[in-house]
């Protein structure tokens, strides 16, 4: 049996649970892991065998917040619906994580040590600041892409039923996260 709800027919998203849409709430449980894989073909093919999803958490100011390996999953799950891997990320206060997060996702492959870098710019004491986050890749890893949370978006609060709050398109992947 593993650690995260892969069955649909046991995921949180039955119709007699309540839905909300909430907004975030200082100090309040954020979890991740939430995921809809649009395109599996396109990130790892049959051949290559089952997908290693692994993401990175950072906070405002480019800090590691979380990095999670989710291992080898099976294919079947990943047809289109959603599949909650359930993860916490932590208790999302904006005064150490700040008003904005940024998660990036990769199908790991393998190879030789490399980083995917992008620029951030984030804002502190009415100073705009730029910096670099590095994330660790290998060179025969995907990238998934990275989306930008911001505290003030909409979340689900468990128990989840529509999809109603914010969704995050990746390349090949939608997110939400979801807090308790």
């Amino acid at each position: 049996m593993s650690a995260y709800d892969l069955d649909s027919s046991s995921n949180a998203r039955k119709s007699n649970n309540i839905e909300t849409n909430e907004q975030r709430r200082e100090g309040h449980e954020e979890y991740g892991g939430n995921i809809q894989v649009t395109d599996l073909g396109q990130l790892e093919s049959w051949v290559r065998g089952k997908p290693e999803f692994k993401y990175f958490v950072y906070g405002s100011t480019g800090v590691l917040l979380r990095e999670f390996p989710f291992g080898k999953l099976r294919r079947s799950h990943f047809n289109g619906q959603w599949v909650n891997l359930h993860d916490l990320i932590g208790y999302w206060n904006t005064s150490n994580w700040g008003n904005i997060t940024y998660e990036r996702w990769i199908e790991e492959d393998g190879g030789t040590s490399q980083a995917l870098t992008m620029g951030i710019s984030y804002t502190a004491n009415g100073v705009t600041n730029t910096t670099t986050i590095n994330t660790p890749a290998k060179d025969r890893d995907q990238n998934m892409g990275t989306a930008n949370i911001q505290f003030t978006d909409p979340i689900y609060e468990i128990p989840l039923q529509d999809l109603n709050g914010a969704i995050y398109p990746y390349y090949y992947m939608n997110m939400q996260r979801e807090m308790y």
